[in-house]
């Protein structure tokens, strides 16, 4: 067999090939190498996609879950019929932290599909990329699942009113991307990176790791904080009662624009003041239920009493009321019956939460125009805290008129 006529003398048999340079260090290299024994660079190209993809595995991992990570804040979270979307933005500005702003938990998401997207540009391949992959999918995963998680136990009870949205899916789906591009096994023979890019790799993880520490502090503020500012909330001043062994049976109902004033005001008849002292209950669920009963109000069905010890909440309706539309709450004390939030019926109350000393009550709102089935003035939060001897309101009550905008009607 003959080799193909190159314009010159055909090489001896047996004889020696020449060397040439090595097209990256100009360094002698024995023909037929498949790497440079000087700079170690591969002189045979790999040819084949398979290695190539293996190459750009963490790259493209990094790309398309920081895409991913990074738009998930913006996408639908929670959607609620007849209301709308909500995403984790929004979720944050409604939500209040204690020491650090909430929106810090959906900025630590953005900026890990960022630093994602930036390590992809930059490190493309090499153990600094795949690194890169392996701490930026903890830290996403982290935040992604743990949310992922809240809101899944937050929405098991709340039926079809509330459902879950795109936002966390697409989340957690970058991060696994991410997980996977750093774990696909690469090619051999990889070209020596320089120190630069391990400096790269190790600023992104960190902007990424700080951020995202600073989210969960905010989110475990919001769990810490909430209920214990309320029962840290100054209280009003207690008047002097005269029957310290006799709370007034029925709360006064503050001026919308202020809360209750601290100064004694004398008694007022209404619908539900007894004229008579409430029976003794037997102090248990069953007969704090049986008191709201003898005033003519059926409670509502999964009331959320926590023990018989401490500051308990009963919301009810009158048993004459034919549309549901006329509640009260009723509140007991270790048992003892207290007396109720108003003198006058609510259309709808939910209990928000409730600590040992302090109980919140939302009330729908109502627009002038509105029907009863349909309020479109949002909601209000009223705090109720037990100061030792009476129940007081620790913010204005809405008005009842219905005239007003809003009202509670």
């Amino acid at each position: 067999m003959t080799e193909p006529l190159s314009g010159g003398p055909a090489p001896w048999p047996g004889a020696p090939r020449a060397a040439f340079p090595c097209p990256y260090c100009a360094q002698p290299v024995q023909a037929g190498a498949v790497q440079c024994w000087r700079c170690g660079t591969r002189l045979v190209p790999t040819g084949t996609s398979g290695e190539a993809g293996r190459r750009f595995a963490a790259a493209i991992g990094l790309a398309a879950g920081g895409v991913l990570v990074g738009m998930s804040p913006v996408l639908p979270w929670v959607q609620v019929p007849l209301l709308g979307n909500a995403s984790l933005f929004d979720a944050a500005q409604l939500a209040h932290g204690g020491i650090l702003p909430l929106v810090l938990l959906p900025v630590a998401l953005v900026v890990c599909g960022v630093a994602a997207v930036l390590a992809a540009v930059v490190l493309r391949d090499g153990v600094a990329a795949r690194a890169t992959g392996f701490v930026l999918f903890g830290v996403s995963g982290v935040l992604g699942g743990l949310l992922l998680f809240s809101l899944l136990s937050g929405l098991s009870g709340t039926g079809d009113f509330v459902h879950l949205g795109l936002g966390p899916w697409v989340g957690v789906a970058g991060a696994l991307f991410m997980l996977v591009g750093a774990i696909v096994p690469q090619p051999a023979d990889r070209r020596p990176r320089g120190s630069g890019r391990t400096v790269f790799s190790s600023l992104a993880c960190t902007v990424a790791i700080v951020v995202a520490a600073l989210g969960l502090t905010s989110a475990t503020d919001v769990d810490r904080v909430n209920p214990a500012a309320a029962d840290s909330a100054p209280a009003a001043p207690t008047p002097t009662p005269a029957a310290p062994s006799a709370p007034e049976p029925v709360l006064p109902s503050p001026s919308p624009s202020a809360p209750e004033s601290s100064t004694p005001q004398p008694s007022k008849p209404s619908a539900t003041e007894d004229s008579s002292p409430p029976p003794v209950p037997d102090r248990t669920f069953a007969g704090a239920e049986a008191v709201v009963r003898a005033k003519g109000y059926v409670p509502h069905p999964g009331t959320s009493w926590q023990s018989v010890s401490g500051l308990q909440v009963i919301v009810a309706t009158i048993a004459e009321s034919g549309d549901g539309y006329a509640n009260r709450a009723f509140f007991f004390y270790d048992g003892k019956y207290l007396g109720t939030d108003t003198s006058i019926d609510s259309a709808g109350i939910q209990e928000a939460w409730s600590t040992g000393t302090t109980v919140a009550l939302s009330y729908e709102l109502y627009n002038v125009e509105d029907p009863l089935c349909c309020p479109t003035a949002n909601a209000a939060t009223v705090r109720y805290h037990w100061t030792g001897s009476r129940l007081v309101p620790l913010d204005p009550i809405p008005s009842a008129d219905p005239d007003a905008s809003p009202s509670r009607r």
